[in-house]
């Protein structure tokens, strides 16, 4: 479970290209590490490195927070 999960691996993930892998990437990283600088950082590359089309709404609920 996404417990086990660390940093790390939660960045890892965030960065795959396999959809599953991403989104459990992005859903740990908000929900167990969000107030570690890494996961921001890590949230507003993603914002920076890609079309506005492929973000997906999640992400942009999480940055809202």
């Amino acid at each position: 479970m996404s417990d086990d999960i660390s940093l790390e691996e939660a960045l890892t993930l965030f960065e795959s290209k396999h959809d599953d892998e991403f989104a459990q990437g992005m859903n740990v990283l908000f929900r167990r590490y969000v107030n570690r600088k890494e996961t921001w950082d890590a949230f507003v590359k993603y914002f920076v490195d890609n079309p506005t089309t492929e973000i997906p709404r999640a992400l942009i609920y999480y940055l809202a927070h």
